[in-house]
């Protein structure tokens, strides 16, 4: 057969036209679906939309060819016994005896086949009911056949208890119980996962002791080939095998874009990209679940789920498999099958190999949800896209964004405030504005490659003080005084005959340099630094963390020559930190401004010019 998915009514009619049965193995552990599993599996059914081609997914039973201990021919139940039991009972209840009358064989325990061919397929045990509590029907039977006394019919009881509960509901008054059958009948469908003969212990093993179901983005495809071939092909009134063969063409070029959709999904740059952009929760507590890390494509199922379910709660929600099997919403004016949803799942993932591909809208979109992730949520952003005219608007309205989230509480004048300290009073708008810059720089570069998504957040970067801070550490003292009388008391003969004696009076071994002598040398480095304007942005850049720690607080010819030096061994450095570094700023015509092996607070005044008007100039462009 080439369906992948058949209604309850086919899994016992169709499927078993061969004559074959379903056998429960008897390495299998019997049956045991407690009362929140029977009662779920009737909401379901019962609350699911009954319209078009909707249908609900009992998800799968996987089976293989055998043979009893009878010689009978059998399909062996591997796994989902508990379903196949449960549906039997529940169609025996509602009196659809010949749909399931001799379609189980029960190998693992012969009581229970009897069980449920004297009382089950018989509805005895509800006519009983008419005269007992369910309590003493049990007895009388245990009584009466000491076999029956085991799991699977105590089990088989209670399911029979609560079903019969369950539709006596006074809450379900006027329920109609043949309605409610045929839904189940011809609206709940399964996935049959038919596999060669062989090992069927090991196959059980894995499928249990392991408990690896089928994952939901094995669901989705399934669902996605049955049903929008069956409406790419809804026109073919009597099907011929020319019209077969069309059919399963639709599945195979289905399957193969499915599999090109998990493919561009599967590359780390993209996972790692997207999954900023979803909110939505993946709930571990109802099968199937979404596994995005070993199904990349779920990704695209998260984002679907997330402008589907956004758009009808507005708030975040969590990603399950109904939203699949349902199609799309009866209140969704675009339509209501599997392939106006399909339409939309291959429109959608167009879109995101749109942006990803843009470079502009790839590094505002990274900015905007890995910095303002709280501000930002998917929906709004495709909103954004869809009431925008073409693609400049949309780029200007995310410019738009980012300036109102950034700017909000600030000004760009704060940027030359010389007294203003950004490490220790402002460090988050620091850290935006600073990632925001070399943001700037991979746009209006195009010779720069596109940012990777760890350059969208501050994680595993430091700040860095250009000119650096006081140390703290007794081994950088020396290196910090010879820098001062280097360069920065280069026209102070005073103090830089004053710094050399410091550094001739400091013993071989620092460690054990006296308490008054270390004093002195931080007076001095402190009285000498006082005016620096070492916290002012223009003297800040981020930068890798193993680098910086490396460099402590050594002077910045030879943090210069440390970030060139790394920046060639092709490691990254943020794209504004290298400019920095590179002194872009400078005007090469004025000599007492080019200086690459100082750093002084006209550099840090021309920096921070320079960060005000290219960050005024981005957003007015």
């Amino acid at each position: 057969m080439g369906e992948l998915l058949f209604t309850v009514e086919q899994v016992f009619l169709s499927y078993l036209s061969n004559g074959k049965k379903y056998n429960i193995p008897e390495y299998q552990r019997g049956y045991k679906w407690k009362q929140e599993s029977v009662i779920k599996l009737l909401e379901d059914i019962l609350h699911f939309p009954q319209e078009g081609t909707k249908f609900y997914c009992l998800q799968n039973i996987t089976i293989t060819d055998a043979k009893t201990y009878d010689n009978i021919d059998v399909y062996n139940v591997i796994d989902g016994q508990q379903r196949l039991t449960t549906l039997i009972v529940v169609l025996s209840f509602l009196n659809e005896i010949e749909l399931v009358q001799e379609k189980l064989v029960y190998s693992i325990r012969k009581e229970t086949q009897h069980f449920i061919q004297n009382f089950i397929l018989t509805r005895e045990i509800w006519n009983q009911q008419k005269k007992y509590n369910w309590d003493t029907i049990r007895q009388i039977q245990i009584k009466e056949n000491i076999n029956y006394n085991h799991q699977d019919i105590f089990y088989l009881f209670s399911a029979a208890d609560n079903i019969d509960k369950w539709f006596k509901d006074p809450k379900k008054k006027g329920f109609s119980k043949s309605k409610f059958a045929d839904k189940l009948k011809k609206h709940v469908r399964i996935i049959i996962n038919k596999v060669p003969q062989g090992n069927e212990e090991k196959i059980f093993a894995n499928l249990n002791t392991n408990r690896v179901p089928l994952d939901g983005a094995d669901l989705v495809r399934a669902v996605l080939i049955t049903n929008v071939a069956l409406e790419y092909t809804s026109y073919i009134q009597n099907p011929d095998t020319k019209d077969i063969v069309k059919i399963n063409e639709s599945r195979v070029k289905i399957g193969w874009e499915l599999d090109a959709i998990n493919n561009w999904w599967s590359q780390p740059s993209i996972k790692n990209y997207f999954n900023r952009f979803i909110s939505i929760k993946d709930d571990k507590t109802i099968e199937p679940f979404f596994d995005r890390q070993t199904y990349p494509i779920n990704n695209l199922y998260a984002l679907y789920s997330e402008k589907r379910l956004y758009a009808e709660t507005k708030e975040k929600t969590k990603l399950v498999f109904n939203i699949f099997e349902y199609g799309q919403d009866s209140n969704n004016k675009k339509g209501d099958d599997t392939l106006e949803m399909y339409h939309e799942l291959l429109m959608l993932n167009g879109l995101l190999q749109d942006w990803y591909n843009d470079r502009k809208i790839y590094h505002l979109l990274g900015f905007l949800f890995n910095q303002f992730k709280e501000k930002t949520n998917f929906y709004d952003i495709l909103h954004l896209w869809e009431i925008n005219k073409n693609r400049s608007s949309f780029i200007i309205s995310l410019k738009n964004k980012i300036k109102d989230y950034l700017l909000n509480d600030h000004s760009t004048e704060e940027f030359v405030n010389k007294k203003k300290d950004f490490y220790h009073d402002d460090n988050p708008f620091l850290i935006k504005t600073l990632l925001l810059l070399d943001i700037i720089s991979a746009i209006e570069n195009d010779n720069c490659p596109k940012l990777p998504v760890f350059a969208f957040s501050k994680s595993e970067k430091d700040i860095e003080h250009i000119f650096p801070q006081t140390p703290h550490e007794i081994e950088e003292i020396k290196d910090y005084l010879d820098y001062l009388q280097r360069y920065f008391f280069a026209r102070n003969k005073k103090k830089r005959t004053e710094a050399k004696k410091l550094i001739k009076d400091l013993p071989d071994d620092l460690s054990s340099i006296d308490e008054a002598k270390r004093k002195r040398i931080e007076e001095f480095i402190s009285s000498a630094i006082k005016d620096m304007r070492t916290n002012s942005i223009g003297n800040l850049v981020l930068l890798d963390s193993s680098l910086n720690r490396s460099m402590k607080n050594k002077p910045y010819s030879i943090k210069r020559a440390a970030v060139v030096s790394f920046f060639n061994k092709g490691k990254f450095i943020q794209p504004h930190t290298i400019k920095v570094f590179s002194r872009y700023f400078n005007d090469i015509k004025n000599e007492n401004n080019y200086d690459i092996s100082d750093w002084g607070n006209p550099d840090i005044d021309a920096n921070a010019s320079h960060i005000k008007n290219t960050v005024e100039a981005f957003f007015n462009n």
